[in-house]
């Protein structure tokens, strides 16, 4: 029997396998047969203050309601929500109660602050407006469309400039309205980081969503436990069943940020996203339908993709034709077809993804082994790299504090 250490919903458990287990060259059992970067780099340096500790559960330091705040989903608390965290000291949390708060504008946040609700069953965003309308943002796409620059970043919550900071336990609720299309985005976002580091977005959902989760020009961000969803008229049959844009996209240069429990009930046109000279990044033990690893503009290189689920397995490879996927590691990639594996050129290294495709090993990179990912242990080499650098016992507390 070999034991493996994963984390799932929420709880990190002891998993023994008694299969058929294949073992990677580049680390064996523990870890005994790694060389750092020879390919295989060091990732376990991602996320909020490196892994190393939990995520805090900061007490709660003033709450909505002592604002004005009634969560009965009629009236608009965003004066409401905006002087509790105008009055909520630093390091400290604004708290939302079970209801329903109805928001009808953008949130700047800019000193380190955590904004958390009761649960995501119980705490709500009502977000009735678009982030179009209130403040028009026009753009173009890089072929030269006109577009709202909200089609591929921002959101109703914005944190600028800071550290520490984090939103967790509820939902943000968008209109219940037909997905406009791509490009057509009119700003139903939900959480942007810009210029941040060591904050978190934790145990959150997202319903009819153009955009989940943007970190921009950051590092050290954790997202962990995110559920996107939607009503069922969200799509129609032009957008082939596809919701809204960007789920989760690390961009603009972040580095070292951590995208780990990420559920879709939902299709994207771009699910898991790295983008515009982001690196160093770790997308880890994620679900979907149909999920896109995608690389989104060119000079994204040295980004972990691992235990991952991406569902039917059609449009794995999309929006990757940009030559921008060079330097990825690709760990226990399951899908309901045969994923093609990458081309040795852009020198990869790929261990233990659905399909067949040619072993190619050496010093450096590209390097390939075809393993079964059932069979491929460790299952997770970014939880199997914490645990070798900080211990079994720490990693394991680490990657299991999801719940306050």
């Amino acid at each position: 029997m070999i034991k493996a250490i994963i984390t799932t919903l929420g709880a990190s458990l002891i998993i023994v396998s008694t299969g058929h287990c294949n073992q990677s060259a580049l680390w064996g059992k523990d870890g005994e047969l790694w060389k750092v970067n020879q390919p295989l780099k060091d990732f376990s340096f991602a996320g909020y203050r490196q892994s190393e500790v939990s995520i805090p559960n900061i007490p709660k330091s003033v709450s909505i309601r002592d604002f004005g705040g009634h969560g009965d989903g009629k009236t608009d608390e965003t004066q409401a929500l905006l002087k509790a965290i105008a009055a909520c000291p630093i390091g400290g949390k604004v708290f939302l109660p079970a209801g329903d708060y109805l928001i009808t504008d953008l949130i700047e946040i800019n000193k380190s602050v955590v904004i958390a609700g009761a649960g995501m069953d119980k705490t709500k965003l009502i977000l009735p407006k678009y982030l179009v309308d209130l403040h028009p943002r026009p753009g173009k796409t890089t072929g030269g469309i006109p577009t709202p620059l909200w089609s591929w970043s921002g959101g109703f919550i914005e944190f600028n400039k800071t550290s520490e900071v984090g939103i967790e336990d509820l939902t943000f609720q968008f209109p219940e309205t037909p997905y406009l299309g791509h490009f057509e985005e009119h700003g139903s976002n939900g959480v942007n980081f810009e210029e941040c580091h060591d904050g978190w977005a934790q145990r959150l959902r997202f319903v009819n969503a153009d955009s989940g989760i943007f970190v921009s020009h950051s590092q050290h961000i954790t997202v962990r436990e995110i559920e996107f969803a939607a009503y069922a008229g969200r799509s129609s049959l032009n957008h082939e069943g596809v919701i809204g844009h960007h789920a989760v996209d690390f961009m603009h240069d972040s580095s070292l940020c951590l995208g780990e429990e990420i559920n879709f009930k939902n299709k994207f046109f771009h699910e898991l996203g790295i983008e515009h000279g982001a690196h160093a990044n770790v997308y880890s033990h994620c679900t979907g339908l149909d999920i896109v690893l995608d690389h989104h503009q060119l000079n994204v290189h040295g980004n972990l993709w691992t235990d991952i689920d991406v569902g039917k397995g059609i449009h794995i490879w999309a929006n990757n034709s940009r030559g921008s996927t060079m330097d990825e590691v690709y760990w226990n990639i399951r899908s309901a077809k045969d994923i093609p594996y990458p081309p040795f050129k852009l020198k990869n290294i790929v261990v233990g993804i659905t399909g067949r495709g040619g072993e190619m090993r050496g010093t450096n990179a590209p390097w390939a082994e075809v393993i079964a990912p059932a069979e491929l242990e460790p299952q997770n080499i970014f939880q199997a790299q914490l645990a070798k650098r900080i211990g079994v016992a720490k990693a394991n507390a680490v990657l299991g504090a999801m719940t306050p």
